[in-house]
């Protein structure tokens, strides 16, 4: 299998949604996790980290709280994980499959808004992809509706 991982340093929020396009997504911020079929045209208050996926594509992201962004929006550090024997751009990694249960929605250390996105995903597990290396790298597989 190839792997590719591309880099797309500090970019502003507009750039993470348009990267996105396509991809079932997922975020963290002041009010939980959240699943969604596109990320909010306005950065979330309080966002920390992204995720998006789909067939052979994933996005990671984390907000750069210390990088100078020309609008209110956060910049986030944006990383890209492909599956794509024909595409020869970024570096060519090592992947390993994974795959991770989520807490039950009785597990005490959840809030109640963590129960209540818990309850929006519907698997029992997840799939991440780890990027093998010196710095592991984690992508998320976002479960569909």
């Amino acid at each position: 299998m190839v792997w590719r991982l591309r880099g797309h340093g500090s970019v502003e929020w507009s750039v993470a949604v348009k990267a996105a396009t396509g991809l079932r997504c997922a975020w963290i911020d002041l009010d939980g996790f959240h699943l969604a079929d596109k990320f909010p045209q306005a950065a979330p208050d309080g966002l920390v980290s992204l995720w998006a996926s789909g067939n052979d594509r994933w996005l990671r992201g984390r907000v750069d709280r210390g990088a100078l962004s020309t609008s209110s929006s956060p910049a986030v550090v944006l990383g890209e994980l492909l599956r794509d024997p024909t595409d020869d751009t970024g570096e060519a990694v090592e992947v390993e499959e994974q795959t991770v249960l989520h807490w039950e929605t009785t597990e005490p250390r959840l809030s109640e808004r963590g129960r209540a996105a818990r309850a929006q995903t519907i698997a029992d597990k997840t799939t991440v992809l780890v990027v093998r290396g010196v710095l592991p790298v984690t992508f998320v597989t976002v479960p569909p509706n």
